[in-house]
């Protein structure tokens, strides 16, 4: 709504509203935080250049990242809720020093490649990936073993996986 000029008072006011005493958010009013809805809710907050929730939210992740750079949810490591709380801990970098905690998550991210420029054999995961790493890391290698790759998985209609979705984050991520 913020991109397209709309007002997004409401839907925000209902996110602020769900921020627990912990400083992260949950899937639904009462649910206990965790790091994906809070990443979400941080990224959210940036395009509404909403101020007031962030320094409590990152302090939440910094507060239950793992040893190894990582985070989880329900128990469960996933590349998929790193990969999303580097997008988030990206948009405030240079404003909060709370969002430092960012390089052990690089490097946990860069780890978990099932192949060069490969994340979990899924060329979804492969861009969501690569769409939070690209800025912290040089191009070479990884964004040149990720691009072949991609490319090579492209389908002949110019689509990745028939996919339009799949197909949007591949693009975003290039």
């Amino acid at each position: 709504l913020c991109s397209a000029g709309q007002d997004a008072s409401t839907p925000i006011t209902a996110l602020l509203q769900r921020q627990n005493n912990d400083g992260g958010f949950g899937g639904n009013n009462g649910a206990d935080s965790n790091a994906l809805d809070t990443a979400w809710a941080l990224q959210a907050f940036s395009v509404a250049t909403q101020t007031a929730p962030v320094p409590t939210a990152l302090a939440y992740l910094k507060t239950v990242q793992q040893g190894d750079g990582s985070f989880v949810v329900n128990d469960q490591e996933t590349v998929y809720v790193s990969a999303s709380v580097l997008s988030a801990l990206h948009l405030y970098a240079a404003t909060y020093t709370d969002a430092a905690n960012a390089q052990p998550l690089v490097n946990y991210l860069l780890a978990q490649q099932t192949a060069p420029g490969v994340w979990g054999n899924s060329l979804f995961l492969t861009a969501v990936v690569y769409t939070a790493l690209h800025d912290y890391i040089p191009f070479d290698p990884i964004g040149s073993q990720v691009q072949a790759y991609l490319q090579a998985s492209q389908l002949n209609d110019g689509s990745w996986s028939d996919d339009p979705y799949v197909t949007a984050l591949i693009l975003w991520s290039l």
